[in-house]
């Protein structure tokens, strides 16, 4: 069965080579549900000057009709996943209510897309993932959270988070984007030339013009997925922010010391079906962690 959605991302040579990437692309075609189209972004060049030889493009994966190989001029990092995409759309005069990002090293479940795109509707206006990074104030680190990490302590079956971790499929409004492109694109620039080395974190640049479009960023139940290299990460490697010093750059042009991923009361009857919190009491949780899940989502 066929979704009306466009799936987006980019890859290195090396990854091509290596076959990873044809790994990840054949994971969401042999998926439950299939996208319109899976959007590839190649560059002229990477940023570190390696070019990609046609002969790359050989495998059949590649010339399977739902794949374009989409190339544009410059590399922009990983977030070329992302802007590429909306580029390819706008350039193809395609209408898409949403995106989904996807990375180029992972074997994704067969049923990860249906339930994203299934959940999409539930929590309309919205950015949701299947993993997240939250900001811890008291040992200033960012907690990676995941349901499947057993981490998350909140009721139901999503939570809020700062930062959407792409690697494990994010799905996006594209209006939020295409309506303010100019806008998007300037805020690109005066992000990367604020923090030059945020240009290697999408996640960090995404999930903060997200904030500054008041889009809520949340983390929905699913299932573990897998690193082509191996195994997900220890999570005490992911808190310590070691992949592209992550820690440093969320300080410096992500950190507000009272942001809080959390909508208000209102907000949050408004997007969730669940009851809040009625029953907090009956969870079999510290008396710690309850306190902070109310300060959490009833914070005004």
């Amino acid at each position: 069965m066929e979704i009306p959605v466009y799936i987006s991302l980019t890859t290195l040579p090396d990854r091509i080579t290596h076959r990873k990437t044809q790994r990840a692309i054949q994971s969401i075609l042999h998926g439950e549900v299939l996208p319109k189209k899976i959007i590839l972004n190649i560059p002229l060049k990477t940023m570190k000057g390696q070019t990609y030889s046609p002969s790359l493009f050989k495998y059949p994966v590649f010339k399977n009709p739902r794949v374009v190989i989409h190339h544009v001029e410059e590399d922009m990092g990983p977030i070329l996943k992302l802007d590429g995409g909306l580029r390819y759309l706008q350039k193809n005069n395609l209408e898409s209510s949403h995106i989904i990002l996807i990375d180029d090293d992972i074997v994704y479940p067969p049923n990860l897309l249906k339930l994203l795109w299934n959940k999409h509707f539930q929590y309309p206006h919205s950015s949701l993932g299947f993993a997240g990074r939250t900001w811890n104030p008291e040992n200033q680190k960012l907690v990676f959270k995941a349901y499947y990490k057993h981490n998350i302590y909140h009721p139901g079956n999503f939570t809020y988070c700062h930062l959407l971790e792409t690697f494990h499929m994010v799905i996006h409004p594209t209006d939020i984007f295409l309506n303010h492109y100019e806008e998007w694109k300037s805020f690109l620039n005066e992000t990367f030339v604020k923090s030059p080395k945020s240009i290697f974190t999408d996640d960090i640049v995404i999930s903060l013009w997200l904030r500054e479009k008041k889009i809520p960023r949340i983390i929905l139940k699913g299932p573990r997925i897998k690193i082509i290299t191996g195994e997900l990460p220890k999570l005490s490697d992911i808190n310590c922010g070691n992949r592209g010093n992550n820690q440093s750059i969320f300080k410096d042009i992500f950190y507000k010391e009272d942001d809080n991923p959390f909508p208000t009361p209102i907000e949050f009857k408004k997007i969730s079906n669940i009851k809040p919190l009625k029953k907090i009491n009956k969870l079999v949780l510290p008396k710690w962690k309850i306190d902070l899940l109310r300060k959490q989502i009833y914070h005004k």
